[in-house]
């Protein structure tokens, strides 16, 4: 009777077991580049593990786990302020684009390395800032959102390859 309901329990339980972990989707890879054409957008990375292969014709694609969109989270937001705004592409070999939903007014968008240094920092000016990442050896970044006060709006984490 013990072993039966241990049985019971055993099977009752795994099924919640197996809803309990959240996996995120993140790539860590040697390279990668996005390019847009009037034809198409090819977006790759390097490393990559393959798992199927289509082919018509000339054309082959080659799939990995690579995803067509990434919502790049931050990292610390700010309960005091609702500001909605989108960081891309990330990661990133040359630039990175810091895009506002409005026009934010008294505020910086200031990057960081990991020694806590400012690497770059620029004044909102308009709804769209465009950091030029190209001198910067490839590294872990953060990129944070401040205003007038020094208080810490949003924080992201960006990665130059």
């Amino acid at each position: 009777m013990k072993k039966a309901i241990s049985f019971f329990l055993f099977f009752l339980m795994f099924p919640l077991s197996m809803f309990t972990q959240e996996i995120s989707q993140e790539i860590i890879s040697s390279s990668g580049d996005y390019s847009d054409g009037s034809s198409g957008q090819l977006s790759w990375t390097l490393g990559d593990l393959a798992t199927e292969t289509y082919s018509s014709g000339d054309i082959k694609l080659t799939q990995g786990f690579q995803q067509p969109t990434i919502e790049v989270t931050p990292t610390f937001e700010s309960r005091n302020y609702n500001i909605v705004m989108r960081v891309y592409p990330v990661p990133s070999s040359d630039f990175v684009t810091v895009e506002f939903e409005e026009i934010q007014k008294d505020m910086k968008v200031v990057l960081f390395n990991l020694q806590g240094e400012v690497v770059t920092s620029k004044i909102l000016e308009s709804a769209t800032i465009t950091l030029d990442l190209n001198s910067l050896s490839p590294s872990e970044y953060i990129l944070k959102i401040i205003n007038k006060e020094n208080d810490l709006i949003k924080s992201y984490k960006i990665v130059k390859h």
